[in-house]
Order: structure tokens, then sequence, then C-alpha cells
């Protein structure tokens, strides 16, 4: 098993323990993508095409940030 299918299987599992404990945490674009099982190429695709909604920015390094509610929501758009 690689590394990123070992990461895809815990993520998941960490997120939804953040969500439940409402822990104000970000996660980074790879991290979300892992979690949803899509490269992190895909879901930049994604928000480009429309497809899910921009992501919240940091202000000062202007990287993507999701937080785990915003996960959720995106499992739900694609049907997961």
């Amino acid at each position: 098993m690689t590394n990123r299918a070992k990461y895809a299987q815990i993520l998941p599992t960490y997120i939804m323990k953040t969500l439940e404990t409402d822990q104000k945490k970000y996660f980074t674009a790879t991290e979300a993508a892992a979690s949803l099982g899509i490269s992190k190429q895909t879901l930049l695709r994604y928000e480009a095409r429309g497809v899910f909604p921009k992501a919240h920015r940091n202000r000062l390094n202007r990287w993507r940030e999701y937080t785990a509610r915003d996960i959720q929501e995106l499992r739900k758009l694609m049907g997961r």
C-alpha cells in the first residue's frame, strides 16, 4: 500500500473527529483532496469549473483552506 493510500484512509477519520469536537482547524487542498479520494489537481479543476464552491483563502499566503464542514459538503456534492 502506498503512502498516499494510507493517508487517504486515515485522513477522513481525523476530519470527522475534528468536526465532532468543533475544533477550528483548517485543512490544505492536498489534505482535503486526499479525504475526498481525488487528486489535488482534480479538486482545483472542479473549483475552477464551478463544480465546487470557491475555497476560503488564507490572508497571509492566499492558500486555500478547508474546514471539516467544507469537506463534508464537498463529499455530499460528489455523492460520496
